[in-house]
């Protein structure tokens, strides 16, 4: 059966699309499930509510208890009481954190806190019970029947402008259900492709790393610079010079500290706020590829075969990690462990509290140019032109991903998608739990892609043509920056 078929012609659009998406789930329902299907098409047939004696609490606990935001509709059109308990904020904010995670969840209702679009109690799921007929006057009936974000006041906001209709969300109040829509309707545009894309030459020479933080973008590159742009207007608001050579990597934290590491074999720490360099690194006796910190150290590896790990607030080397035959081309932490990927076909996992090696992946049957790693799983790009996907405990490769036709220079991925940029001048994105191949992102970059980083709605990519592009899946997505801070 066809769930948009099944779905009540009392749906809006928005309400079919939430409800289309969340139907993956259907396929596989338990018994609770099963259960609230029958009384819905029950009450479907009969015109009558057969759970309309229960209490609310014990209708909510019932909704709280669906994994599928399409059981969750249909239920709420079944009666206007059901209608209304089927707004509730715990029950979408549920959905919400089973489908995107509870981390993300958290970090979404802190923001859109910040900015005054949840109140505390919003932010938390709390919501009142309704003991009475919910339906008490018009503006109850809007409270209660905003299934999809839209209550009567807001349907005449539609031929609104996107900062005017943010103004008006935020005026009229923002509920978890606006939210799971607004979430859905972005997760939809990066399955089909729907996107913008802006592109500019802001450096003298090839840009070699970029870092997207909410709307600060850096960039380092071959003219020895490392540059921060206002992401909306593209200004350049601050520009840190001081190496001898290309700016081959860097991070920054937004509040400390900045750490570039350079051809000149250097790395250096600067502080954010005034940008002065702070300690520089000399340790390494060739270029330094890559870089990465935490909290307390730094991480860098280079082209002299080793990875040294280095005190952040002081710049004191604790350890040199060797093990590897060829230049290590890139590193990435997490907790108390970094992994490495190496011109000598290895990924290496070292553990930072110790300096010692703790396993070595192989399986690439060439040089691998760069690595991610989110503590269970590691992904890996290689001059063999593939993509692995590596389990971190057990160093399976679970996977490996063909389409590229040349170098894979760097990948990076979420619990939905891998991104990779190649040689080949294209970038490619993945189904991150398939493999499969969703669809090529090319024509902006004219030559090798070098470095490619993602947030919830963006894609930043940055080439040997001097260009940085954005990559904007956020159209038509109210939230689409709340959900990338």
């Amino acid at each position: 059966v066809d769930p948009a078929q099944s779905t009540p012609q009392s749906f809006t659009a928005l309400e079919q699309d939430v409800a289309w998406r969340g139907g993956g789930i259907d396929g596989n329902r338990d018994d609770r499930k099963d259960a609230c299907s029958s009384a819905t098409d029950s009450a479907f047939s009969i015109g009558a509510d057969p759970l309309s004696s229960l209490p609310s609490e014990v209708c909510l606990q019932i909704l709280r208890a669906l994994e599928c935001p399409s059981f969750v509709l249909r239920i709420g059109s079944t009666s206007r009481r059901w209608h209304a308990l089927a707004g509730d904020a715990q029950v979408w904010r549920g959905l919400f954190s089973r489908r995107w995670g509870e981390a993300r969840t958290q970090a979404v209702a802190i923001r859109l806190a910040e900015l005054g679009f949840f109140t505390p109690s919003q932010a938390s799921g709390v919501s009142k019970l309704f003991r009475q007929s919910p339906f008490q006057s018009l503006k109850d009936r809007e409270e209660a029947s905003e299934l999809s974000g839209r209550t009567t006041s807001q349907i005449s906001t539609r031929s609104l402008s996107d900062k005017e209709r943010l103004q008006s969300l935020r005026a009229q109040g923002c509920t978890w259900k606006t939210v799971y829509r607004e979430r859905a309707h972005l997760s939809s545009n990066w399955t089909k492709a729907r996107y913008s894309v802006r592109s500019f030459a802001g450096h003298s020479d090839a840009v070699y790393c970029v870092q997207l933080n909410g709307n600060l973008l850096a960039s380092g590159s071959r003219d020895k610079s490392l540059k921060f742009w206002n992401v909306d207007t593209l200004h350049c608001n601050r520009i840190l010079s001081g190496h001898d050579g290309s700016v081959l990597c860097m991070q920054h934290d937004g509040k400390r500290y900045i750490a570039t590491g350079s051809s000149d074999c250097t790395a250096v720490i600067w502080d954010y706020a005034t940008g002065t360099a702070k300690h520089i690194l000399t340790g390494h006796a060739l270029p330094v590829l890559d870089i990465g910190f935490d909290e307390t150290r730094l991480v860098t590896c280079s082209k002299d075969f080793t990875l040294k790990v280095w005190t952040l607030a002081t710049g004191k080397l604790l350890h040199t990690l060797k093990g590897h035959e060829a230049a290590v081309n890139a590193l990435h932490m997490h907790d108390n462990r970094v992994v490495s990927a190496s011109g000598d076909c290895t990924i290496k996992m070292w553990n930072l509290d110790t300096g010692k090696l703790m396993s070595t992946f192989v399986g690439h049957s060439r040089g691998l140019a760069c690595i991610q790693f989110d503590g269970k799983h590691i992904v890996s790009g290689s001059n063999d032109f593939t993509i692995k996907v590596w389990e971190a405990d057990s160093g399976i490769c679970v996977m490996t991903l063909e389409g590229h036709s040349q170098l894979v220079r760097t990948v990076c991925f979420d619990d939905e998608r891998i991104v990779s940029g190649s040689y080949d001048n294209t970038i490619k994105v993945w189904d991150r739990n398939t493999g499969a191949l969703l669809y090529t992102l090319e024509g902006v970059h004219n030559s090798w892609i070098f470095h490619v980083q993602m947030d919830a709605s963006r894609i930043v990519s940055s080439g040997q043509d001097r260009r940085v592009a954005i990559w904007d899946f956020g159209t038509g997505c109210l939230l689409a920056k709340e959900f990338s801070a």
